[in-house]
């Protein structure tokens, strides 16, 4: 069978905070991509929703990240989750606002 991801998922086992419709959620990232997550977590959720996800990675250094996506697959574990395209006026402006900037470093 062929694999239809655009991204390599790879298996995380890390906290994550995330927000649907304006109530803050925690769980845990199980795997992990540049196109997505699948979040381990209890709540009432919708395909469709929205959701603001916060989460730390280590691909380039250590980065505290903010990404918005749409829930896409709904099981009894958890929520699947397609991030928007992060292009790199959206990366400067996350950087500026300082949803992305480098673990422990001070943003002014």
């Amino acid at each position: 069978m062929k694999n239809k991801r655009k991204y390599i998922r790879h298996p995380e086992n890390q906290p994550v905070e995330f927000v649907v419709k304006d109530t803050c959620y925690s769980g845990t990232i199980l795997d992990l991509s540049s196109g997505g997550a699948f979040i381990v977590c209890q709540g009432s959720f919708s395909i469709g929703d929205t959701v603001t996800v916060i989460y730390q990675s280590n691909a380039a250094g250590p980065w505290e990240m903010e990404r918005t996506g749409t829930i896409t697959r709904i099981s009894e574990k958890g929520i699947g989750i397609e991030f928007k395209r992060l292009g790199d006026s959206d990366y400067k402006h996350q950087q500026q606002k300082g949803g992305i900037h480098r673990k422990g470093e001070q943003l002014y």
